[in-house]
């Protein structure tokens, strides 16, 4: 099982929408409509890939740190480091731990 927390890359434009609704399948932008959440050592790698496909600079991308409860996530085939929510099973805003510009967090 993961660390307590995890992480979430997403454009910064989201950060006041994910802040009141939480993180929700239903804006996924990937064929699974799950939410996708890495360790701290996967970091820059998901803020690279997120950014790739939400047609963001890295500059304007935000990683949220996420408390998730044993139980409610499937690690990603072979990959290591990254974790998917059950299908549509969001993430609500009290499993929060906050949130930093990605440069800060991956020195991007």
């Amino acid at each position: 099982m993961p660390s307590d927390i995890l992480y979430h890359a997403t454009p910064a434009a989201n950060v006041v929408s994910i802040l009141a609704s939480g993180l929700l399948t239903a804006r996924s932008a990937g064929r699974l409509k799950v939410v996708w959440l890495c360790t701290r050592s996967r970091r820059r790698w998901a803020v690279r890939h997120a950014a790739q496909r939400h047609a963001t600079p890295v500059e304007e991308m935000a990683v949220f740190m996420v408390g998730i409860p044993k139980g409610t996530l499937l690690i990603h085939g072979q990959y290591r480091g990254l974790w998917r929510t059950l299908i549509s099973a969001d993430v609500p805003p009290a499993w929060l731990a906050g949130w930093l510009p990605a440069g800060i967090v991956t020195g991007l």
